[in-house]
């Protein structure tokens, strides 16, 4: 049971068309830091990439054309990926404070043009 070893057998069970392998991998190469999420922003620790707010935020596609409903700060590339965001990847607790933050943003645009 070590870490390795459990990456490799993501890695094959993702090569393996395992979706679920396929999202734990991605999301266990994904860094991302508070200042980042706040302005859409992670990187791959792998590759050293950063992902833009455009990006599928579970696996890093720039095919991401689904955003959530709620906060509409987070994009995905498939229903696969959103759901592995809300129910095991942090989104659940996230969204709202995403949410938030985006009002307030637009709160002070408001004040500051008036």
């Amino acid at each position: 049971g070590s870490m390795p070893s459990a990456m490799k057998w993501l890695d094959e069970a993702a090569e393996g068309g395992n979706m679920q392998a396929k999202l734990s991998s991605k999301e266990s190469n994904t860094e991302t830091s508070g200042h980042a999420i706040m302005q859409g922003k992670k990187t791959n620790k792998e590759t050293g990439i950063e992902l833009t707010k455009n990006s599928c935020a579970v696996c890093g596609s720039s095919h991401a054309n689904k955003q959530c409903s709620v906060c509409r700060q987070r994009r995905y590339c498939s229903k696969e990926c959103q759901g592995f965001h809300w129910k095991k990847g942090g989104h659940k607790h996230e969204c709202r404070a995403l949410l938030q933050a985006a009002e307030g943003r637009a709160r002070s645009d408001r004040l500051a043009r008036d």
